[in-house]
């Protein structure tokens, strides 16, 4: 796990880095799951390349793996509805 894949799935599930670093844990292969901490909005997967795969609370981490195996990712910018409005997190500033 790195700073790097915390920094996108705090923006991707509108977590401040501290709540983001508390809730990550190491999966395999270099992937991390990190869920929100609103009840029912979901977790997200984040590869060692950064890329993210959102899923539902009521999806098993194990169905999960088996659709990130398949190469299935989550485009970043499908996340924005869950930032603040006005938010100026931008993903280039810590890349």
């Amino acid at each position: 796990m790195n700073q790097n894949q915390i920094h996108v799935a705090a923006e991707c599930l509108n977590l401040d880095l501290e709540s983001a670093a508390s809730r990550a844990y190491d999966v395999r292969d270099g992937i991390i799951r990190v869920s929100s901490d609103i009840r029912g909005v979901g977790t997200v997967l984040v590869g060692p390349d950064l890329s993210v795969l959102f899923f539902a609370s009521s999806v098993s981490l194990d169905e999960a793996l088996d659709v990130w195996d398949t190469g299935r990712r989550t485009a970043i910018e499908s996340f924005a509805a869950l930032r603040a409005p006005g938010s100026t997190t931008n993903r280039e500033e810590w890349l």
